[in-house]
């Protein structure tokens, strides 16, 4: 049995493409195994969706499908371990 320990891989996040037309795609790097929760806001402050799903240490992506939102700025803010990061999301 192999045992690698991941204690020095930085929490990192990424979202692409922004602007978005249809699917968002996120990439979260996390050092150990974690649960993500992504709240996306519309510009007025209402909630449009909700994704909470479970992380393992190391790369994780997911996809955020936005086809049935109008055009215009969102806000996604998200948390998992002890990180929580806003980013705004052009929908195109």
């Amino acid at each position: 049995m192999v045992k690698i320990t991941l204690k020095y891989i930085k929490n990192n996040l990424t979202v692409y493409p922004n602007p978005v037309i249809d699917v968002a795609t996120i990439n979260v790097t996390t050092a150990q195994n974690t649960t993500f929760k992504l709240t996306l806001f519309d510009n007025r402050g209402r909630i449009t969706r909700r994704k909470q799903i479970s992380l393992l240490a190391g790369s994780n992506s997911f996809y955020v499908d936005m086809t049935s939102l109008a055009k215009g700025i969102y806000i996604a803010l998200m948390v998992w371990g002890t990180e929580t990061k806003k980013i705004t999301i052009m929908k195109e």
